[in-house]
């Protein structure tokens, strides 16, 4: 009797992973669409990496941050956010553990899925608005690449298994908070503009996982963007 074996290689892993986010993404939009603003939001970020398996650290990655966005108001001051973001993070001339004599810097990308809650505080009466929020994301690594520490260009290296710190983690868990100042004008449109900053919860790179130490994105993010309501 002849047995068959079907195996799943780690690149088809992480594209089903992918795919799975994307359709929770439009899962969560099509449950949230009704009484609903539209907006899409832009930015820069500023990243670094932090914990015991970073010795050193002698500058910042900068990237950007872009954000297709959905909110529901659930009452008149608070309510609820989510979409899809994408969002570059990584850190510059970093020293890491094990490795004393060489410095690295790395570039990581990651498609988000952020669930945020929103406290509205108008300021006098007006049109204009300051909104605090925070929340939670789960991102999905599409993208990472490495330097030597003198170097300018990511687009050469990718990370692998044979890289500084190893291969990326597939899944990322982080804190987004901040706040948004924001114009309303008649008919619910918006201008906005934010700032936010990224936490990360979960090791960046494997490397860092199998010695038990580690290492974990943090971004600070400007935003500005517009917003308008589906209906």
């Amino acid at each position: 009797m002849t047995e068959c074996v079907v195996r799943v290689s780690k690149t088809s892993r992480k594209n089903l992973l992918q795919i799975i986010f994307v359709l929770a993404v439009f899962g969560v939009t099509q449950i949230c669409a009704q009484n609903s603003h539209l907006g899409i939001y832009g930015g820069f970020a500023s990243a670094s990496m932090s914990g015991n398996y970073i010795e050193g650290s002698d500058g910042r990655e900068w990237g950007f941050n872009f954000f297709l966005s959905l909110d529901r108001e659930i009452s008149q001051r608070w309510s609820i956010e989510t979409g899809i973001s994408w969002i570059q993070k990584g850190g510059q001339k970093l020293q890491l553990a094990g490795v004393p004599d060489r410095t690295v810097g790395f570039q990581t990308s990651y498609l988000q899925l952020p669930v945020l809650a929103r406290y509205k505080f108008p300021v006098s009466n007006g049109p204009w608005h300051i909104v605090p929020f925070a929340g939670i994301a789960l991102g999905a690594n599409v993208g990472c690449a490495h330097k030597d520490g003198n170097r300018f260009e990511f687009e050469e290296d990718p990370c692998d298994e044979n890289s500084p710190g190893g291969k990326p983690k597939e899944l990322e868990l982080s804190i987004p908070f901040g706040s948004y100042f924001w114009i309303e004008y008649k008919g619910g449109s918006r201008f906005i503009l934010g700032l936010k900053y990224d936490l990360g919860l979960t090791n960046v790179f494997t490397a860092a996982e199998e010695t038990g130490l580690q290492a974990r994105n943090g971004a600070l993010v400007f935003m500005f963007g517009f917003v308008g309501p589906l209906q």
